[in-house]
């Protein structure tokens, strides 16, 4: 009767709460709320896929880290369907509430990544690397409010005229900020304390090369500061800049790119001892260490906070971050480049 009760209040927090933008796990009670797929015991939808051995994979709005993966053996129930003969393009269908409160079906093609950091489709029984935090590939429409976490745990918020547009990315769909408003935000989980040792890398589209700063993602130290626990960030024009800040100090690495980059591959590591900047694969700077303080402040992609005043909105399209909690070599960096 109460993981009924807690269902219910799920659900009603998924169709009636959708301008809170932070409990965007869809929970549903029957098929009918799953657009298609099955309601499991657990109150998570899944969706037909022959690549599972139960036949069925969660979908991307599932909740308790359950988002994408196989629904196991223990959690198989008899409803009578059978999984299609061949599930090769990786397409799940997703429910959402929409900023008016029904119910909206997303189809998007997701896919994960192999230990080394190369990218396989999202249906075949390859887990997800343990070291992968966050995943944001933009290849959902985030204009409801929700920019989904293909790892499942740590989905983004954006109030809908704030979100970013779809458009063309590198592989599938990207999020094109306006350099205004836009601006996403991901709250505070000590699982997204990466520690000493992190990866982030993003591929990045500038729209112009101004003399602006732009951010790309940053996260607080401090509510009345300007130093980001870890920030990536567009200077100038064409140098890119990584941060990395305590309570009273900050470590940077900076490096120059040639302008009309069409779409360029930033990434940034810290092993400890060195943090180093990747640019399209290549190491482009590098700098000492410093390990960074974790506020309980929220993330932020596409602009950044100062003293909590949304600031330095990015004007361009930014595809397939990521965040690690471990320093990928250069050989992995360089695959997550030249994957397709």
């Amino acid at each position: 009767m109460l993981a009924n009760v807690h269902r219910w209040a799920q659900l009603l927090l998924a169709f009636g709460c959708a301008a809170c933008h932070r409990d965007v796990a869809f929970a549903c009670l029957q098929d009918e709320a799953c657009s298609g797929g099955h309601c499991e015991p657990d109150g998570w939808c899944s969706f037909e896929d022959s690549s599972c051995a139960t036949g069925r994979r969660y979908g991307r709005w599932a909740g308790d880290g359950q988002a994408q993966r196989c629904v196991e053996e223990g959690n198989a129930d008899t409803r009578g369907t059978s999984p299609p003969e061949t599930s090769l393009a990786g397409e799940v269908t997703t429910s959402a509430s929409t900023s008016d409160g029904s119910a909206a079906s997303i189809e998007t093609t997701a896919e994960t990544t192999t230990s080394t950091g190369a990218a396989a489709d999202s249906t075949g029984d390859e887990p997800l690397p343990p070291d992968l935090v966050a995943w944001y590939a933009f290849d959902a429409d985030s204009r409801q409010g929700v920019v989904l976490d293909t790892v499942g745990n740590h989905p983004g918020s954006c109030e809908p005229s704030q979100c970013p547009e779809p458009t063309d990315g590198v592989r599938g769909l990207a999020g094109s900020f306006d350099g205004v408003d836009d601006l996403v935000r991901v709250t505070h989980d000590a699982g997204l304390e990466l520690g000493a040792v992190w990866t982030v890398a993003v591929w990045m589209q500038p729209t112009v090369a101004d003399f602006e700063y732009h951010n790309l993602l940053g996260k607080p130290v401090g509510p009345d500061g300007f130093l980001d626990t870890i920030e990536l960030a567009l200077n100038q024009g064409t140098t890119v800049r990584v941060s990395v800040g305590s309570e009273f100090d900050s470590a940077t690495v900076t490096s120059r790119f040639g302008p009309g980059t069409e779409w360029i591959h930033v990434a940034a590591t810290s092993d400890g001892e060195t943090i180093r900047l990747y640019l399209d694969g290549e190491v482009s700077g590098e700098g000492v260490a410093l390990v960074p303080a974790y506020s309980e402040l929220d993330w932020t992609i596409g602009a950044g906070l100062d003293a909590l005043v949304p600031s330095n909105h990015f004007f361009g399209a930014l595809d397939e971050l990521r965040l690690y909690r471990i320093a990928l070599t250069p050989e992995a960096i360089a695959m997550l480049v030249a994957a397709p």
